[in-house]
């Protein structure tokens, strides 16, 4: 009570001062009253304010804080809840006389309009309904001055409030005085009150019309007021009902007279900034009661106001909503013409700009062929990659050129103002235009690919990386520089990367390599092996298989072939295998796969009888030694050459250094072999080296009908290549002598002779079953025998699979239901046996 005594102490004698001053002065110089007001402890009037019950005092305390400075020490002391909460009281008190309600609701204007003021007081939503309580008092509603600061405070509280479950019962007040009342600033709190209210909780049109909001009280408003500020916020609310209800727009377009008295309103009207929220207002009209007469009244406003974009925005804006609606208004009018003109315009504004390319892009879509004649020019094209590239342009306009530009994109001259330069824009004609060929323009090109690779709008960037595909599918627009921006993107920018944005990348280098210079492009910049060690730690089902397509198509190049065979990534593929149900998957895994039979033969430990190993073939002769997750490419293998990693390799390739100079004899050898034991004579014409080629390549020469006729006594031809793979690999040795000694020795002799541990497999004259097994698995395979080579790694042992056609003759198996049988081939005991393989056989029978 002490700190309440001097403060009070303190009040009397500023008040003593201010009285005594007053009878010497008849005015009181307000920078005086200011240095008085300065000596008053704040919070001891604060103090005051929250003890005393005194109405006097509490009026004398309320006017020294009404007359206080909005600094920012002051208003951090009054904006807070303790504050806020007395003042409610005082309002709800029995004993507050009408002069204390005044000076309190005073206060409270004065703390509200500050930011932190109205957040205090939205804290607790309850509070409002303090408020809505006053209003119902009758000598409130009755004092003018009561009401205006009550609904000037809700005026602002409902700006920063979502929740109006208080309104419910209590918005017929405010209706009710907007009706009766016939002070203006009163109508005005209670339009902006409304047009709070519909800003921010759309959920109020449930309820709000069962109040019966008075549209024509609000029209009356918006016509005889002859207040600029509340006209406008008549438009504003009439706008807000309109574009989140249908159910009372075509009452609201009645009264404004229709479409078109209410664009003469708007052309007679006084206040430009009420005109711009007047056609933002006849934008929300429906559109099938539009006339031409309407639209030409439109157009006419428009020229009338070219200096104005804010105004002709929401103009194009009906004209935008009438390109979706009535193309046959637009036609008459030539509306294609007044939009194609602004998107040429180097003075247009910018959001004007974008209302013109969806008006644009709505026509093209509809008939790029008759409304493309708009925008075909190169100032236009050079007008949209401007705006595209300017920084300071929001990303919603960027969306919209890119949107159009996607839709340009489906016409051939507009695809080649974008590719070509300008000189051969105008020498070449459009129907004689060769889509693969043309002098390229990177520039726009790679300004499309590095939008789409830094942006940060997802729709950006997939729009324009669809352009961009566009494009690559047509024409040769994918070059050097826009592959190093690609491979930059893959190394460095991992935080813009997307699954979207990344697999449509790998369908656009996909496409790019239907041409041989760009193969040639990806080895150079090393393009696929900077995007293997980012796809190494994806997951995503869809972005590994576009990965695993773009693989398949680079196989057709041998270089980039072999390149595949060292990725990571398709090595990670190969070893999770998570998607097994996925039948592009499995077809995406075995055709790569069947590129590196090596590969395949380390992952599944066999290769069959369409694994033909012609094209050359390189295995590691010890199980320990295969890594299949991580397996070596022969060159890596040459380049290390670890002597204790024993590869055995067949090619006949006539270029590499460890060319095999004794499997030519072989072949040709078991070629006679054969020959003879099928009673074919050779021609004599016929080189020895000629004949074995042809042997190896049957599709080769028509004129050559020996290979079927070689082919009658199958098991008989097996027998004699089994016997033969047994003779060339016993050595100097009896065969029950050989032991992995003896073959470990011979190894190393080779290995000292050859500098390498790369063994061409006809240089190993003592073989055990892996080596048998490997070489007769590569004579079938020339011959064009069906053979399967088969790894156990669980038992540790190789060998053969063949499969015999029955013809009628054969007596082996006596169900003709049955037209074949698998035998293994015994290649060490007892070479030319053929083993019946009994249960490949019963299950193949049971299928049958």
């Amino acid at each position: 009570m002490a700190v309440v005594s001097r403060g009070m102490a303190v009040i009397n004698r500023g008040m003593a001062k201010s009285t005594s001053h007053a009878r010497s002065i008849t005015k009181i110089d307000s920078r005086q009253q200011s240095n008085i007001l300065s000596q008053i402890d704040v919070k001891s009037l604060l103090l005051e304010l929250t003890r005393c019950d005194n109405n006097s005092l509490l009026e004398q305390t309320l006017l020294h804080l009404n007359q206080l400075d909005d600094t920012e020490d002051n208003m951090k002391l009054l904006n807070c809840s303790e504050v806020l909460k007395r003042l409610l009281e005082l309002l709800q008190r029995k004993e507050s006389t009408e002069c204390l309600i005044k000076l309190t609701l005073k206060l409270m204007t004065r703390l509200v309009k500050a930011e932190s003021g109205a957040q205090v007081f939205c804290e607790d939503s309850s509070n409002l309904k303090v408020l809505l309580d006053v209003l119902k008092i009758k000598k409130t509603r009755s004092d003018p001055i009561l009401l205006e600061l009550v609904l000037y405070i809700l005026s602002i509280l409902t700006i920063h409030t979502r929740n109006s479950k208080y309104w419910r019962c209590d918005l017929s007040f405010v209706l009710k005085i907007m009706r009766e009342h016939d002070d203006i600033d009163i109508k005005y709190n209670c339009l902006r009150i409304l047009e709070n209210m519909f800003l921010n909780d759309l959920n109020v049109f449930e309820w709000i019309w069962a109040e019966e909001i008075p549209l024509e009280t609000v029209y009356r408003l918006f016509v005889e007021s002859g207040v600029e500020r509340v006209q406008s916020l008549c438009l504003n609310l009439f706008y807000l009902i309109n574009r989140n209800t249908n159910d009372h727009v075509n009452e609201i377009m009645e009264l404004f007279g229709g479409f078109t008295k209410a664009i003469d309103t708007v052309e007679n009207w006084a206040y430009e900034n009420q005109k711009i929220i007047f056609m933002y207002l006849i934008g929300t009209f429906p559109l099938q009661y539009i006339n031409t007469t309407a639209l030409k009244k439109l157009l006419a406003v428009m020229r009338s106001h070219e200096d104005a974009p804010d105004f002709i925005r929401p103009c194009l804006n009906i004209l935008v909503r009438l390109c979706v609606s009535n193309i046959d208004m637009i036609k008459l009018l030539n509306i294609g013409q007044v939009l194609g003109e602004l998107l040429t315009s180097d003075t247009v504004n910018i959001k004007l700009y974008y209302a013109a390319c969806e008006g644009v892009r709505i026509l093209c879509e509809t008939d790029i062929t008759e409304y493309f004649q708009y925008v075909s020019s190169r100032p236009t094209l050079d007008r949209m990659f401007e705006i595209l590239v300017m920084e300071e342009v929001e990303a919603r306009y960027k969306a919209s050129i890119s949107r159009l530009l996607l839709v340009l994109l489906n016409n051939d001259t507009f695809c080649k103002n974008i590719i070509t330069n300008d000189t051969q824009n105008q020498n070449e004609s459009d129907t004689s235009m060769n889509r693969s060929a043309g002098v390229l323009d990177k520039d726009r090109i790679s300004i499309m690919v590095e939008i789409a690779l830094d942006s940060k709008e997802n729709e950006i960037s997939s729009t324009i990386l669809r352009c961009v595909y566009k494009l690559t599918k047509g024409y040769e627009c994918i070059g050097e520089k826009q592959i190093g921006a690609i491979i930059k993107y893959f190394r460095y920018n991992h935080e813009q990367q997307t699954i979207s944005k990344t697999e449509m990348l790998l369908e656009i280098i996909n496409l790019s390599l239907s041409r041989t210079a760009f193969a040639s492009l990806v080895i150079k910049t090393s393009c696929f092996q900077v995007m293997d060690k980012w796809m190494k730690y994806q997951y995503n089902p869809k972005l590994l298989i576009a990965y695993g397509n773009l693989l398949l198509n680079a196989c057709q190049y041998s270089p980039l072939s072999q390149i595949i065979n060292e990725l990571k990534t398709f090595q990670w593929m190969n070893k999770h295998n998570l998607y097994e149900d996925e039948p592009l998957w499995n077809r995406i895994i075995s055709r790569l796969l069947n590129i590196n039979l090596s590969l395949k033969f380390a992952f599944n430990n066999s290769l069959g009888v369409m694994d033909i190993t012609c094209d050359g073939f390189y295995v590691f002769k010890y199980l320990k030694h295969v890594n299949r997750f991580d397996f070596p490419s022969l060159d890596k293998i040459l380049r290390e050459n670890d002597q204790d990693k024993i590869v055995y390799v067949f090619t006949r390739d006539q270029i590499v250094s460890f060319r095999d100079k004794f499997i030519e004899k072989y072949i040709t050898d078991t070629s006679i072999l054969l020959r003879d034991a099928n009673h074919i004579p050779l021609k004599t014409s016929m080189t020895m080296s000629e004949h074995s080629f042809l042997l190896s390549n049957p599709g080769e020469s028509e004129a050559e009908p020996f290979d079927v006729e070689m082919k009658l006594d199958v098991k008989q031809d097996l027998g004699i290549i089994a016997t033969y793979v047994r003779n060339q690999m016993i050595g100097h040795e009896n065969s029950d002598q050989l032991d992995q000694v003896l073959l470990e020795e011979h190894l190393a002799e080779i290995i000292a002779e050859q500098n390498s541990n790369v063994i061409p497999i006809g240089h190993v004259k003592i073989g055990l079953q892996f080596e048998r097994s490997l070489l007769f698995k590569i004579l079938c395979d020339v011959f064009g025998y069906p053979c399967t080579l088969v790894r156990d790694e669980y038992q540790n042992v190789t060998y053969n699979q063949v499969f015999v056609d029955l013809d009628e003759m054969d007596n082996l198996v006596q169900d003709r239901g049955h037209q074949g049988c698998y035998y293994q081939v015994d290649l060490m005991s007892n070479p030319p046996q053929l083993i019946v393989l009994q249960e490949i056989n019963d299950e193949l029978k049971g299928k049958c």
